[in-house]
């Protein structure tokens, strides 16, 4: 369509469309990163300004459904267990749009699960091993730096 239209020395509306392209294509990328972000399902340990304890993040369809914090020392499974089930419920009701807050936010959890910093540790989780969501987060809990 572009073509013909420079074909047929219609530069203006060539150029026209072609921005409506670029735009949709914009678009198209934009609920793709959403659509990935909104995938992600795990929990986020973070240090605590108290070296005793750390920050736990339950993420599920880019949203913090819960939010715990955790002993550093210990079993730690007790304090575990609501995120697990937080993390269970969440994944069994279906995923409401994300208003445009929520999708910031949905964009801040994806990049963390996918590159976490220095000071945060990752604990990505598939459906079959939301069961097990409490044991695998008190194990890796030990293993976030203590905050400088």
């Amino acid at each position: 369509m572009i073509a013909q239209l420079s074909a047929d020395c219609r530069f203006e509306e060539a150029a026209g469309l072609r921005d409506r392209l670029d735009a949709l294509d914009g678009v198209r990328r934009t609920l793709q990163r959403l659509r990935r972000a909104a995938a992600r399902t795990g929990v986020l340990l973070a240090a605590d300004l108290d070296a005793r304890f750390v920050n736990a993040f339950a993420c599920s369809g880019g949203r913090v459904v819960a939010r715990r914090r955790l002993p550093r020392a210990g079993d730690g499974l007790l304090e575990c267990r609501p995120l697990a089930a937080a993390l269970v419920e969440a994944a069994s009701t279906p995923a409401a749009p994300l208003a445009p807050d929520q999708a910031e936010a949905a964009r801040v959890i994806a990049a963390a699960f996918a590159r976490p910093g220095r000071d945060v540790v990752a604990v990505p989780l598939s459906p079959p091993q939301l069961e097990r969501a409490a044991v695998l987060v008190a194990v890796r809990r030990g293993s976030v730096p203590l905050r400088r």
